[in-house]
């Protein structure tokens, strides 16, 4: 007999004949009795566990949930996913301080993994988060659903800060909840430099015209005290 692996399926070869075995790639999550070791963070025994198996004789975990509140570093962290591109999804004990801005633990921070040099400990990086409601950061108190992510634009390192708002339908279009440069806001997207230093934005709001009609605008800034406001509709 001769044994194979192929994707989801194991295959025995026979002298008579070929069968094929359904194997799941993944495990469903069970609890551990023992602790397990998922990119470089310890979980302790009763936590929930995923695998993924490489072989019908080896497996890896993927994901793990804790049944408390564990260290991952300076963070304090409940649960990590592997994605497939490599991306780390972590759910955050609480709201905490990550590359200077605070994230919330309402939602998943994502993070992008490091490998260390010569074998050495991996380092994370935020990717995204969805920042704290209501706090000041990068000279702003951001409302519910604001969320910033890294990027990287013509070579430059940046992050961006994106906040949809009340721009989903004209009954909304004129709730400005957010002051950004002295303008009241409807929506905001911006990009900060690595000291999070605001540097170009765009967003919406509502002009009145001398008739009491509202127009609704789209406001960009284009450098150090350049604007430009542009109609979109009026509101009715």
């Amino acid at each position: 007999m001769v044994a194979a692996l192929y994707a989801s399926h194991f295959i025995l070869i026979y002298p008579y004949g070929i069968f094929s075995i359904r194997m799941p790639l993944f495990n469903p999550a069970d609890s551990t009795s023992h602790a397990i070791t998922l990119e470089g963070v310890v979980f302790p025994a009763g936590s929930k566990v995923e695998f993924q198996k490489e072989s019908l004789w080896t497996e890896h975990p993927v994901s793990a949930v804790a049944p408390h509140p564990i260290n991952a570093g300076s963070l304090r962290i409940r649960s990590l996913d592997k994605q497939r591109d490599s991306t780390l999804s972590v759910g955050l004990a609480t709201a905490q301080s990550i590359e200077g801005w605070t994230c919330s633990a309402a939602q998943p921070a994502y993070f992008s993994v490091g490998r260390g040099a010569n074998g050495g400990p991996s380092t994370w990086r935020l990717s995204s988060c969805r920042l704290i409601d209501g706090v000041r950061q990068a000279g702003s108190s951001w409302p519910a659903g604001t969320i910033v992510s890294r990027t990287i634009e013509n070579s430059i390192e940046k992050w961006l800060v994106s906040w949809p708002g009340n721009s989903a339908s004209p009954e909304t279009w004129c709730n400005e909840t957010l002051t950004v440069d002295g303008y009241k806001l409807s929506s905001f997207f911006g990009s900060y430099d690595k000291q999070h230093r605001l540097e170009t934005w765009d967003g919406t709001a509502c002009r009145r015209r001398a008739n009491g009609q509202d127009d609704y605008v789209r406001i960009e800034k284009l450098g150090p005290h350049r604007f430009k406001e542009t109609k979109v509709s009026a509101v009715d």
